[in-house]
């Protein structure tokens, strides 16, 4: 398997699961599985992915004949971007647009200020004769705030059609097949990458949704596979709930839930680039676990709320609450065994106010705050999980994204609900649209 190491600790001193545990756990390892023979056709398609050649075949094609683009307009929002952001920011920092010739710019939200922003920066590009790319992503191929930040864009990259003789050519649009998006790009002879209409957007990172921006943004998504189905195959086939990670993280969760109401689950990430990723896990467990219903059609408000932490900035801004106000939280820690090397001058002024931390590496420092926080939140008996992945890489980072993804799958069959749908969402969808009609 790939190198992640993983352990909960406080979630369940040593004892065994009980036996309905287990059998749920295996009924849904069984499920999963079967899922990879039924061609896209399950509610656990996004299990395929990982073995699926077709589509990083296609998207690196497309990507190498934008090989020269400058600027790439990602519009999407939720499961459209969230992961294709994480990927970037862990691989390439924060602040990879400062660094990186090729720059990505995000339309993820209905925001007239940043949009503007965003329109001033295609129009710099383009006055400079500067080639930007368009991927527009829907998998409905309805989004309202999708769309809406498309129009700008797409109206703006058009009006320079008498710079670029095949500016046609520089949007690519992403959705199901036959979708309204989908029909409006070909009809405009715009490109298309079609995704399974079966894999549900926060599932979809490892689909045609993100192997394009981060074939674009030159990530090794080859490496990216191999690391998603290397996990998937291990989890796939381990039996034992105490060696399947997702498995056992699962029931972690479940547990602390059912016998100490613990559903707040805080991803702690000991690494600042991380910080996306903590968000793209919001979503995945938020939408999937939320749920008025359950497979049966009972109300039952099911859920688990999801928090995300950078150590160890929010040390000074939250630590306070999580050891010493409500034990509701399950943490779960997740750091990076090797760093870059930034060593700490050897000031001794500096070494005489803040002793033990001159003429040594920043990730040493850092090693020590964990141990620390660690620690206390041990001896404070807080529930926590620990994640080591042993580099930032392409290959770490698919493993991670799809034990989260298959953790997900056994908290929707413990806890008896649809892990894939979400219908609550239309909700706001229905009033938004009646709402615009009616001005």
């Amino acid at each position: 398997m790939v190198a992640l190491e993983w352990n909960a600790q406080n979630s369940r001193p040593d004892k065994e699961l009980p036996p309905e545990i287990k059998t749920i756990l295996e009924e849904e390892r069984l499920a999963q599985k079967n899922a990879l023979t039924l061609a896209y056709k399950d509610e656990r398609a996004s299990l395929q992915l990982p073995f699926e050649t077709e589509f990083l075949k296609n998207c690196s094609v497309l990507a190498e004949q934008h090989k020269d683009m400058k600027a790439l307009f990602l519009i999407g929002i939720g499961g459209s971007n969230l992961g294709t952001v994480a990927v970037i920011e862990a691989l390439q920092g924060k602040m990879h647009n400062e660094l990186r010739d090729k720059k990505v710019y995000f339309a993820d939200t209905c925001d007239s200020e940043d949009l503007a922003d965003m329109h001033s920066l295609m129009k710099s590009f383009l006055d400079k004769g500067e080639k930007v790319l368009i991927n527009v992503i829907s998998k409905s191929g309805g989004t309202t705030e999708t769309l809406t930040n498309f129009s700008v864009l797409e109206d703006c990259l058009l009006s320079y059609k008498d710079k670029f003789p095949n500016i046609f050519s520089q949007i690519v649009a992403t959705t199901e097949k036959d979708s309204k998006l989908y029909n409006y790009a070909k009809g405009k002879g715009y490109s298309c990458l079609e995704m399974p209409s079966s894999v549900g957007g926060r599932y979809s990172v490892l689909s045609t949704v993100g192997l394009f921006p981060l074939c674009l943004m030159d990530v090794n998504c080859k490496e990216l596979l191999e690391g998603a189905k290397e996990m998937a195959e291990f989890c796939l086939e381990e039996q034992d709930p105490r060696k399947n990670p997702a498995m056992a993280l699962s029931a972690a969760l479940y547990e602390q839930k059912q016998e100490n109401k613990i559903s707040i689950v805080n991803s702690f990430f000991f690494l600042s680039r991380l910080e996306s990723l903590g968000k793209w896990y919001r979503q995945l467990l938020a939408e999937s676990t939320g749920k008025e219903k359950n497979r049966k059609g009972d109300i039952v408000h099911s859920g688990y709320t999801p928090t995300t932490c950078i150590g160890s900035t929010d040390l000074h801004s939250i630590a306070q609450l999580h050891l010493g106000g409500p034990n509701d939280t399950f943490h779960s820690f997740i750091r990076v065994a090797n760093l870059r090397k930034v060593q700490v001058p050897d000031n001794k002024e500096l070494e005489a106010i803040v002793h033990h931390t001159s003429n040594r590496p920043v990730s040493e420092i850092l090693d020590a705050i964990y141990i620390g926080i660690r620690e206390a939140f041990l001896e404070k008996k807080r529930p926590l999980s620990e994640i080591v992945l042993n580099e930032v890489s392409e290959k770490s980072l698919g493993a991670y994204m799809q034990l989260m993804m298959m953790e997900v799958m056994y908290l929707g069959a413990l806890e008896g609900i649809n892990p894939f749908d979400q219908p609550n969402v239309e909700d706001y969808k229905v009033i938004t649209k009646k709402e615009l009609e009616q001005r």
